[in-house]
């Protein structure tokens, strides 16, 4: 699954790890911004970070997905 940066607003495209299934995206570092008067100009960013640059490395190892067979299902 890949997302567009333009789709997202954001610096870089998303994607999902197939590995561990968890998103990786743009991370923003920002706060209040307290100097523009508008009221719908909340935040100032100060940094931002690649998807690649902030990827939890040791997930791989630890996350266990079940295949879908092995999941049980219910009748409702």
């Amino acid at each position: 699954l890949k997302v567009s940066a333009r789709d997202r607003m954001q610096h870089y495209d998303a994607y999902m790890d197939p590995e561990t299934h968890q998103m990786q995206q743009t991370i923003y570092l920002a706060k209040a911004n307290k100097v523009n008067g508008d009221k719908n100009d909340l935040f100032q960013i100060s940094r931002w970070a690649k998807p690649d640059e902030v990827k939890d490395t040791s997930a791989g190892s630890s996350c266990g997905l079940e295949s879908y067979e092995a999941m049980p299902t219910y009748e409702t």
